[in-house]
């Protein structure tokens, strides 16, 4: 029951970070609309479910750089989950049950943990990410909570913010040479950054230094927000656009909630335009990922960038996820912040239900991301391709490479990030099977992969009513020796894939056409077929230009994962190779495609007929290279 803070006139001083001293009242009157109903009903449901566990005690075998066995930072956000949550709860019900266990978890926090610090990170004295988020929920937990605190528990929770996550910050930023992170473009600048900008918002009338904190941190991140450059897009991946994003809007939200300058950061062009970004590659909540973290985005902040920018899109997205949003245990507060942040009684909102205004193709060309899709809500088809920058922070070398997804299962898979330890974070991480590009769905050239540190480039093709393309040019990231490494990527009828490789080389080289399956898939006359359980995959190759094989591949993987690879070599080895390929995806028990392959020195002509009829796709040579001259 929504008791208005037990009746209690809001602090003049505490709470205003975003609620506002203000705003509380309209909090409680914003919780009675039909649309925050049901977050509210999950964030009490799981605040109740909270009294009745133990705080979240540091693991009994601590973790190192090379083992994180103890899980520090998963326990962390487990800890962080609660008191945000209850903090809320108690804010909106007046329960000293919720804040009896708030400061539970917090005590726990403050007297059993020697180091807010991960292992894996460095020692106590490093302000690394735990601390960073860390100092954003001790933050908000003593301005959301002190008004309520007797004052033996506000003057400690005072300090443990001080102490532990101010004071800290202060002392890895002071000087010439601050922490490595400080103004890195990457997550690592919004988190740290972003939390203790929090933490110092939180005490900025009582630490001598809150102020220079806020001036400090906020000067930092401009770097992070610079990144979404023009179109928004984020080459770290949508996992870890969620983990940035996250704590950097939070961070200008905090700032403005509490009336202070945003300094511009806000109504940057990217800024304004990435929430779409994981919109973008997680349609149907299905990640269309490439690099160490792919992974759906669930982040509240959605909402507010949605309120800032009058986005139905941004809308949509979110509440479809709040219709199948189940509490958890632990993880980001998902629940508190969308009761915070989902906007009501606009009359630009979007009503319930209601389809996405996007474009079926998406691309983001400064990242060298696309991705193709038949629907946005329930999609039966999504293919993604990218050609981008790999010296991008936890990207992997996999320019030129697809993901393909039909039917509720993948069918041309990536296979993820390895196992987080110091080794996959050294030089030791280019040689991993799956950072490699013999771990991607993408072209191997004389036995060698792409390079670390090297940019691709990725261009819209022009299109048509029944198909839709991308060209990626990843000459630059084989190195010497490789004149030319473009592979067309054409999506026809929302359906199926069409590829063409052309690769020339200084010397006469083999290639290695390679395609991930969740599965082992049979080899065919035509090529390959992979059947899963509502999808098949038909992968259709010339057999006179390719040799065929389907395996489990050697390839080292982190534990529990399987790899099954058809790799299609070259029958010889030439200075000028061109591969074309069709990718179907279909029901188990459907006819395979008819494929037919017509070659000359200065035109090809590609026919694919299928149960839903037949298409025709010609490309031509130039001085430039080939084209796409004509679908029909």
């Amino acid at each position: 029951m929504i008791t208005g803070g037990a009746g209690a006139a809001p602090s003049t001083e505490h709470p205003r970070l975003f609620v506002g001293t203000a705003g509380l009242p309209a909090l409680w009157e914003k919780v009675k609309d039909p649309a925050i109903a049901p977050w509210l009903a999950a964030l009490l449901k799981g605040c109740d479910k909270m009294l009745k566990e133990p705080p979240v005690a540091p693991p009994d075998t601590p973790s190192t750089p090379q083992n994180r066995v103890g899980g520090e930072l998963g326990r962390a956000r487990r800890a962080q989950h609660r008191i945000v949550s209850l903090a809320l709860g108690h804010l909106l019900t007046g329960s000293t049950a919720y804040l009896d266990r708030a400061w539970a978890e917090i005590e726990c926090w403050n007297d059993r943990w020697a180091s807010w610090t991960d292992p894996a990170h460095g020692d106590g004295k490093f302000f690394d990410l735990m601390q960073g988020e860390m100092a954003a929920t001790m933050g908000i937990a003593y301005d959301w909570l002190a008004a309520s605190l007797d004052p033996a528990r506000r003057a400690k929770l005072k300090e443990i913010v001080a102490r532990r996550c101010l004071e800290p910050y202060l002392a890895n930023t002071d000087g010439p040479k601050p922490a490595w992170w400080f103004k890195v473009y990457h997550n690592w600048n919004a988190v740290c950054n972003g939390g203790a900008l929090i933490a110092a918002l939180a005490l900025e009338n009582e630490h001598s230094r809150a102020r220079e904190a806020i001036g400090r941190a906020r000067a930092a991140m401009r770097p992070f927000f610079e990144a979404f450059g023009t179109e928004g897009g984020w080459d770290e991946g949508t996992g870890y656009w969620q983990y940035g994003t996250r704590y950097g809007i939070m961070a200008l939200a905090a700032l403005e909630s509490c009336g202070e300058d945003t300094a511009g950061l806000f109504d940057l062009p990217g800024v304004r335009l990435t929430g779409l970004f994981p919109v973008t590659f997680c349609p149907g909540g299905v990640p269309v990922s490439w690099g160490d973290s792919g992974s759906e985005v669930h982040d509240p902040c959605l909402y507010l960038l949605g309120a800032r920018t009058r986005n139905p899109d941004l809308i949509r997205y979110m509440d479809r996820i709040r219709d199948r949003w189940k509490t958890h245990g632990g993880g980001w507060p998902v629940e508190a912040f969308a009761i915070l942040w989902r906007p009501v009684g606009e009359p630009w909102l979007p009503a319930a239900g209601s389809s996405m205004g996007l474009a079926p193709v998406r691309v983001y060309g400064g990242i060298g991301w696309s991705v193709f899709v038949d629907s946005w809500e329930n999609p039966s088809f999504i293919a993604g391709f990218k050609c981008g920058d790999l010296g991008a922070n936890h990207t992997q070398l996999d320019n030129n490479s697809l993901q393909l997804w039909a039917k509720g299962e993948w069918l041309a898979a990536d296979l993820g990030a390895g196992v987080y330890n110091a080794d996959y974070f050294s030089k030791k991480r280019w040689a991993m099977y799956v950072v490699t590009t013999a771990g991607h769905n993408a072209l191997l050239i004389g036995g060698r992969g792409q390079l670390p540190k090297t940019r691709g480039a990725l261009t819209s093709l022009a299109g048509g009513p029944t198909w839709s393309g991308v060209v990626g040019d990843a000459t630059a990231n084989y190195g010497g020796g490789v004149r030319r490494a473009r592979r067309h990527f054409v999506v026809v009828r929302k359906s199926y894939v069409v590829m063409l490789d052309e690769v020339e080389t200084g010397a006469a080289e083999k290639l290695e056409w390679r395609l991930h399956t969740p599965g082992p898939a049979e080899v065919t006359p035509d090529g390959a077929v992979y059947k899963g359980k509502a999808a098949a995959l038909h992968i259709c190759l010339p057999p006179a230009l390719l040799e065929v094989r389907s395996e489990r591949d050697p390839g080292e993987m982190p534990s529990g994962k399987h790899d099954f690879v058809i790799a299609a070599s070259s029958a010889q080895s030439a200075s000028s190779h061109l591969i074309p390929s069709v990718l179907v995806p279909a029901a188990p028990d459907a006819p395979a495609p008819k494929v037919s392959w017509t070659f000359r020195s200065d035109r090809l002509v590609v026919r694919i007929v299928r149960p839903e009829g037949a298409d025709l796709l010609v490309w031509t040579k130039s001085a430039s290279g080939w084209s796409l001259s004509e679908v029909q």
